[in-house]
């Protein structure tokens, strides 16, 4: 049975009921049809086949960008999905158009949205927009896969100036 985007897969990439069919990628019906989310998949399908798992996707830390000039890049929860799962988080905005990060490469726009979990200081998504956000996410990937707080993101020395060194203020 297929579904919008392929075949139906659980998160072993396995075929409810039918344990013979595995599928991963551009043939799943998952999340992202995205090329780096197909490796993490095949790897997930493989494991299991092979009976070296269980092995499970994980979608939660998925980062993806539009390359457009400048780009923009996202990870992890919006705002509407943690008021709907009734979690309580901050939202910290800022315009980064005036930041040196992106007055010297001349861009006239630059924001960042990161939403950090109330109670524990976890960041729980990062919406970017500007120059090198491309690259940025993937700090924020990781500090969502990680479950990384506010305060492990500043204390980290970042190579300046890039917008990585904005992650301690953006947060």
């Amino acid at each position: 049975t297929t579904k919008n985007h392929g075949i139906e897969v659980d998160d072993t990439m396995q075929k409810p009921g039918n344990p013979a069919v595995y599928a991963a990628g551009d043939v799943a019906d998952t999340p992202f049809q995205l090329t780096p989310v197909s490796a993490m998949e095949g790897k997930v399908a493989a494991r299991n086949i092979l009976g070296l798992g269980p092995a499970r996707a994980d979608y939660s830390s998925v980062a993806f960008g539009v390359f457009t000039s400048p780009p923009l890049a996202s990870v992890g929860k919006g705002e509407k999905k943690l008021k709907d799962e009734g979690i309580r988080y901050k939202t910290h905005y800022h315009d980064m158009s005036g930041w040196f990060s992106s007055r010297r490469m001349n861009f006239k726009r630059a924001a960042a949205k990161v939403l950090e979990e109330e109670d524990t200081g976890r960041i729980l998504g990062a919406h970017l927009y500007g120059p090198n956000v491309d690259e940025a996410i993937n700090l924020f990937a990781l500090a969502v896969r990680y479950k990384l707080s506010a305060g492990d993101l500043k204390s980290m020395p970042f190579a300046y100036p890039t917008v990585g060194s904005d992650i301690g203020y953006m947060v």
